[in-house]
């Protein structure tokens, strides 16, 4: 082709925008070209023209979360946000809620881990995902960064950039057609995105020297240009060219299905039987011989442009859109003098993130990143997908690459198995403890306990706790094979519990743990054998118990912190330490030193994340030790039938201060000081 200029335009797309009648305007697309905007310009009149009433958008926003959830890609949140919600309930033939699922992907990250940096310390859900991801993102930077010399600072892919296909904002026909129609689909992404077809997604974006002798300013400045630079190279290689939309098509996949339209481009001068390739398929190689690294879009050796219409949960209601479209379909021409560099701000397009390091999207990309890499040295080669199938398919492709380390052998538990954070073995008072219980959850109720609803008043023993890996096609039914795992575990659970005989437990003392943004108030369960004095007793009871018991299930050391069990019955979290020590002198003004006997402690089981804890096994301490499993489950019978809206409000407020405090943790910090007994956490009790 011959040499002449194209214009590559860049802006914000997805940058704040007024807002009309409480709901956020269509994006976008500006005017101007060859320069980096500051701010968008106004959109066409088509755009414009669909403002309005648009209460199906949400809808359709709220259909996207649900099926990115299932995904496992977001977390929920009641009432619309995105807080962790289980990734599947159940999978065929094994109970896999999202906290099991992620336990054989942290299994499997962790094992990366150990190659690259040394090994990382198992920290309980939430924060251990978070923390796992933090390192894979550290650990990946060296793979995911440009040379200094390539683009005058180092640089990392983001799911908040990309180089894409838009149609201009003249082609004001074609934005009409694709904006009722995406409108009639009700696309997901009508708000965030703009009719385009990505050319390289995700991009680029800087990463800052915090500490460097240039401002930010200066250095975005050096990105820019050597990006500018890059980009025009592979431009000036493509002439203006034409699209005609007038074909359709879909993708299917697990669990979704996408209605596109094909961008179908011609250089003007050049006849159909000339041209070998397509303008817009040689622009794409183009660039992506400029950004090697950014060659997402190429699949199975090929680009294929598309332009998304909507997604659906399955390709069957793609099918049905496609033919809705071509039924009303005007096809469209238009010319194309220019394609665009577009950035957001978080996942939603408003979220403004420091340094731009720590969205949603990007923080994946890089644990993606990582994961592929230890899937290469596992079982060869995975391909990227288009996210969010990439993300599951990389979690499914961890999980069984993992099994080998999480199963422990037949012969100790009759059946594969793998820790889960929806299992523990935990010390509860018991319920015939009225004092304590009464006290306790007086206490938790006045200190606003997020974990309120789920947990009951307890310490942990063995948490994350085995639960079962079913075989799919073996000869024996889930039944069976359930009740091989049961008797393997409680021949184990006996073996330690018969060598603790019951004790007493005093509550009379409390503590805090700390920690970036967060604090714990705990109550000190100290435990004594009612017939031995405190001058005999060389261990505590419970302490003895849970060493025992990590004895039986070695894999399961998650609460052996710096080489010592320190047990905790958390009452409350918060978000410093100030207002936990507050909460402490609090309790120690209203508490009555309660003593009560311990019998038995007890394996819970919850489903799913939001679920409540309950008795799967009552495990009597002594000798003839007999575990009793009960089905189904029991609750305690003091704890509430329901979440209510407090609890709830907490928990998120919870869960969303982690996240906060996550985003800035580097690879090894984070752990909080001393206060009282102990510096680490039950972080989900």
């Amino acid at each position: 082709m011959p040499r002449t200029s194209s214009a590559i335009a860049a802006f914000c797309a997805f940058d704040r925008t007024p807002l009309l009648s409480g709901r956020p305007r269509l994006p976008p697309i500006p005017g101007a070209a060859l320069s980096f905007s500051q701010q968008s310009g106004e959109p066409p009149e088509s755009a414009a023209a669909a403002e309005g009433d648009r209460d199906w958008f949400f809808d359709g926003q709220e259909a996207a979360r649900h099926l990115k959830m299932e995904l496992g890609i977001i977390e929920n949140e009641k009432g619309g946000g995105s807080s962790t919600e289980q990734i599947r309930d159940e999978v065929e033939n094994k109970t896999a809620t999202s906290d099991a699922i992620l336990e054989s992907g942290r299994a499997a990250a962790r094992e990366l881990l150990k190659s690259m940096a040394g090994d990382i310390e198992a920290e309980d859900e939430p924060q251990n995902t978070e923390s796992i991801v933090d390192a894979l993102q550290a650990a990946s930077e060296q793979s995911n960064q440009t040379t200094e010399d390539h683009f005058n600072l180092p640089a990392r892919k983001s799911h908040c950039m990309t180089v894409c296909f838009v149609p201009p904002p003249s082609a004001t026909n074609a934005w009409e057609q694709l904006t009722e129609v995406r409108r009639e689909c009700k696309d997901p992404g009508f708000y965030r995105w703009p009719p385009h077809a990505n050319i390289l997604y995700p991009f680029l974006e800087p990463v800052y020297e915090k500490d460097g002798e240039n401002s930010k300013d200066v250095q975005r400045g050096r990105f820019r240009a050597g990006v500018a630079r890059h980009l025009a190279k592979a431009a000036e290689q493509c002439n203006p060219f034409d699209v005609t939309i007038d074909s359709f098509g879909t993708f299917d996949g697990k669990q979704r299905g996408v209605t596109w339209a094909y961008p179908k481009s011609k250089c003007a001068d050049v006849s159909d039987d000339e041209e070998e390739e397509e303008p817009l398929i040689a622009l794409q190689r183009l660039l992506e011989e400029q950004f090697p690294m950014c060659n997402d879009q190429r699949k199975a050796g090929a680009f294929r442009p598309h332009l998304t219409l909507s997604h659906y949960a399955n390709n069957d209601s793609a099918l049905a859109a496609k033919k809705e479209v071509e039924l009303k379909w005007e096809p469209v021409s238009f010319h194309v003098p220019e394609v665009y560099l577009l950035e957001r701000k978080g996942d939603d397009g408003h979220d403004e993130v420091e340094n731009k390091t720590a969205t949603s999207d990007a923080i994946l990309e890089s644990g993606r990143a990582a994961a592929r890499e230890l899937l290469k040295s596992m079982a060869g080669d995975i391909e990227a997908e288009d996210e969010p199938q990439n993300t599951e398919s990389i979690v499914d492709a961890l999980q069984a690459a993992s099994e080998q380390s999480n199963q422990t052998t037949e012969d100790h538990f009759n059946l594969p198995a793998r820790k889960s954070h929806c299992m523990t073995v935990c010390f509860v008072p018991p319920p015939s403890a009225t004092n304590a219980w009464e006290q306790l959850t007086e206490v938790r109720r006045e200190c606003k306990d997020p974990g309120f609803y789920r947990w009951p008043p307890h310490a942990n023993i063995l948490y994350p706790f085995l639960e079962p890996v079913y075989e799919k096609d073996g000869e024996n039914s889930k039944d069976v094979q359930r009740g091989r795992f049961r008797a393997g575990v409680a021949r184990h659970l006996a073996k330690a519990a018969e060598q603790c005989n019951p004790f007493d437990v005093t509550i009379d003392s409390f503590g805090t743990f700390d920690g970036k943004q967060r604090g714990v108030t705990w109550a000190y369960p100290k435990s004594k054998c009612a017939d031995v004095s405190d001058d005999e007793e060389e261990e505590e009871p419970l302490i003895a118990l849970q060493r025992l018991l990590e004895e039986q299930f070695p894999m399961c050391n998650d609460q052996r912190k710096a080489g010592a069990f320190r047990p905790h019955l958390t009452l409350s979290h918060y978000a410093n330490n100030d207002s936990a020590l507050a909460a402490k002198k609090e309790v120690e003004l209203k508490w009555e030193p309660v003593s009560f006997h311990v019998p038995e402690v007890y394996l819970l089981e919850r489903k799913g994340d939001d679920g409540q804890f309950n008795i799967v096994a009552t495990i009597p301490l002594g000798p003839g030790s007999q575990v009793e499993f009960h089905d189904p489950p029991m609750p305690f019978p003091a704890m509430p039938e329901a979440e209510e809206e407090w609890v709830f409000n907490e928990r998120m407020a919870m869960k969303e201060r982690r996240k906060k405090g996550n985003r800035r943790r580097k690879r090894r910090g984070g752990r909080g000081k001393e206060s009282g007994r102990s510096s680490d956490e039950d972080k989900n009790s």
